[in-house]
């Protein structure tokens, strides 16, 4: 989906460029045009695409299977498609950035202890919501408008809620963020966030909390686990078991970019995020744009194509558009 994404992306520059020019140009952008993308869409193949992949895959085989922003398998990124980069006559630059990296500084514990134990596993069952507090608790869990389809958004969810109980929660209707805040406020020793159940929307996904300020652990469940829980609640209490020890520093890490002059003026942009999630080698997401980038001045015509894709200076929707490629991989 993102290779398709950044084709059409590309596509759409190319109709603007020729869209809004005077009847009488714009047969001439298209001649200019056709050939160059023709030959760079011959030269890009799944082969090519996939020895990138391959590349970035092994990477985080290397670093604990990750090359999230922070880590040592993004550093390696880093200089993967800085060396690509250099070695198809770009001069990349590094533009580095400070940022809150999070990490676990331990495998997180999550728990039913009553009624009954049921140990939960860590990626399968649950996953920890980026910047989420830290702390060892054992308390009741209770559902929070768990049958509405805006589970913790609302201040009336939270009615009659006990301190110091663990706040179960449906994904929709508002951020993450807004519902682990809510349930802070309302006094939650912790907030668990179930996925939806909806088709595609049964997995714990990854999520996050946009920075450090909420205290309090914070996961996101499987449905299966989200409605198990609610249901164990009723009629009876149930109580969970979570440790999580989490540390959130300021670290620093670093975008590449790379330009190629063109013969007239304006971008035409090319980027990708070149970081993983935490759990994952972030191959889909965002290998496959980070490969495109790197293929696309590589190959035969992608020269071409930047220098040849023109912009006609009447052309209100074209006007960003133009003649030089920038090569940018950077953080999401």
């Amino acid at each position: 989906m993102r290779v398709l994404f950044l084709a059409i992306a590309l596509g759409a520059l190319l109709a603007a460029g020729a869209g809004g020019a005077a009847v009488d140009r714009k047969a001439d952008t298209t001649a200019r045009s056709t050939v160059p993308v023709q030959a760079l869409a011959r030269a890009i193949t799944p082969q090519r695409l996939k020895a990138h992949l391959t590349a970035l895959a092994a990477i985080a085989g290397r670093n604990g299977g990750t090359r999230a922003v922070g880590t040592s398998g993004y550093s390696d990124s880093v200089a993967y498609v800085t060396r690509q980069l250099r070695a198809v006559g770009y001069r990349p630059r590094l533009e580095t950035f400070s940022f809150d990296f999070f990490r676990e500084t331990k495998p997180p514990v999550f728990e039913r202890v009553a009624p009954g134990l049921r140990r939960f596993e860590d990626g399968r069952d649950f996953v920890t919501i980026r910047y989420s507090g830290g702390g060892d608790l054992t308390a009741q869990v209770v559902p929070v408008g768990f049958a509405g389809s805006s589970s913790g958004c609302d201040e009336a969810d939270f009615s009659g809620f006990p301190d110091g109980a663990v706040a179960l929660m449906k994904r929709g209707g508002c951020r993450f963020s807004d519902k682990v805040a809510a349930a802070q406020s309302a006094g939650a020793a912790a907030a668990l966030i179930s996925n939806d159940g909806l088709p595609g929307h049964t997995a714990p996904l990854m999520a996050t909390l946009y920075g450090p300020g909420q205290r309090i652990p914070s996961l996101i469940v499987s449905a299966e686990v989200g409605a198990d829980l609610a249901a164990s609640a009723q009629p009876r209490p149930m109580q969970v078991h979570i440790d999580l020890s989490v540390a959130t520093t300021r670290a620093r890490a670093a975008n590449v970019i790379a330009d190629l002059p063109g013969r007239k003026s304006g971008v035409v942009l090319l980027g990708g995020h070149l970081d993983s999630v935490a759990n994952g080698p972030g191959i889909n997401d965002n290998g496959s744009g980070s490969a495109l980038v790197l293929e696309v001045p590589a190959r035969p015509g992608g020269s071409t194509f930047a220098r040849s894709t023109g912009c006609d200076s009447r052309s209100g929707a074209a006007r960003s558009s133009g003649s030089s490629v920038r090569q940018a991989m950077r953080r999401a």
